[in-house]
């Protein structure tokens, strides 16, 4: 039965409320660790991850090497993949683990080449592009993008195309797709394709095309 003395009343509402916080305090902590050490944050759990220019406001980017400019305004970060949920790596997570962006880079890098030679990405050569001619799709993972940033990609690309001479697109994260150049007419079939079929991928990247130069990867500038 409900008090009709409005001072108990308060106490009563009072005393509920300290009793939801205490137990709103309880789930955060246990669903929400503090620690990196309960994150399981370790060299084997981080990866490169393409970021848009617009979210660099999110990123520790005052530190040297904590970010890497790609091109087309794309830069290269670091996350950690805990079993799916993705989390932003920080200079104080690298700090507790004892490695520099460099070290923390090059860690990322061997874990997506591990998850390439594993088939956690999948490369899959589709033979019925704009005027018959193949292209390579990159896909089946949320990281699959950054099949860009893999140092064989070239040979890889050499395997499955026959030629170097390719341009490259990574309309959104979860994808990565290369074809010849060939001429004008079929990179814009091409563009015209990636952007129907991948216009509903999540985290889109950018639908400006890379290419390899002697040096390596370059983005690719249209001149007239």
């Amino acid at each position: 039965m409900l008090s009709q003395n409005p001072q108990e009343r308060v106490v009563r509402i009072a005393s509920l409320v300290s009793g939801f916080c205490l137990v709103a305090c309880f789930i955060l902590k246990s669903f929400v660790p503090s620690e990196p050490e309960d994150l399981n944050l370790t060299a084997d759990t981080i990866y490169p991850c393409l970021i848009r220019k617009e979210y660099l406001d999110y990123m520790q980017t005052e530190t040297p090497g904590m970010v890497k400019p790609l091109g087309h305004e794309i830069y290269v970060g670091l996350v950690f993949d805990l079993d799916g949920l993705i989390r932003s790596a920080t200079l104080d997570d690298l700090r507790r683990m004892k490695m520099t962006p460099e070290q923390a880079h090059a860690h990322a890098l061997r874990n997506l080449e591990s998850l390439a030679r594993g088939r956690k990405i999948s490369f899959n050569v589709l033979l019925d592009g704009p005027s018959g001619k193949p292209f390579l799709l990159v896909a089946d993972h949320w990281n699959a993008a950054t099949g860009i940033l893999l140092p064989g990609l070239k040979d890889l690309v050499i395997g499955a195309l026959a030629t170097d001479d390719v341009f490259i697109s990574i309309p959104h994260r979860e994808a990565m797709l290369v074809f010849p150049k060939a001429d004008p007419a079929h990179r814009h079939a091409m563009q015209a394709l990636i952007k129907e079929k991948e216009a509903d991928g999540s985290k889109p990247l950018t639908c400006e095309l890379f290419t390899f130069d002697k040096a390596g990867l370059v983005p690719f500038v249209e001149t007239n």
